[in-house]
């Protein structure tokens, strides 16, 4: 199961190495990170792993010592709104039996087309498991609290 961590932290130098180290400490692997600094010299730092090695009572004990960490929630999807960018470059031929909605391409060359599409994470893995794709990259999780 993958789990998604939000930490509001201070925007200082450093902060997102220190992030990462506690999880490279435990030995616990970062499935994707993004970070967006706010305008209140804040920054939100997203991060999904897999849970089935991490120590959910640890890491909230570790993650409360760390001084400028501000905040932090476990998100699901019944509590936020959560996408991610994929870019993929594919052969044209495939493109005609690509069924993904809400596609753009953004970029023609000879042979191939490059793709935008805005997912949730578990439909850009499962879409990445049906296509064959020439390459790809990814944005990492980002979300929005869903209104109450």
């Amino acid at each position: 199961m993958t789990t998604v961590l939000r930490l509001k932290v201070y925007n200082s130098p450093g902060v997102l190495d220190r992030v990462a180290g506690l999880f490279r400490h435990n030995g616990w692997s970062i499935e994707s990170i993004s970070a967006g600094a706010s305008m209140d010299n804040t920054t939100y730092i997203n991060i999904s792993f897999k849970n089935r090695y991490v120590d959910m009572k640890m890491l909230s004990k570790q993650i409360a010592k760390m001084d400028f960490v501000i905040d932090w929630e476990e998100c699901t999807s019944e509590t936020h709104i959560m996408r991610e960018l994929l870019l993929l470059k594919i052969h044209k031929s495939d493109f005609e039996n690509l069924r993904i909605q809400d596609k753009r391409v953004i970029f023609e060359e000879k042979d191939s087309l490059l793709l935008e599409c805005i997912k949730t994470p578990w439909e850009i893995d499962e879409l990445l498991r049906t296509l064959e794709v020439i390459e790809f990259t990814r944005s990492g999780v980002t979300m929005i609290s869903r209104l109450k």
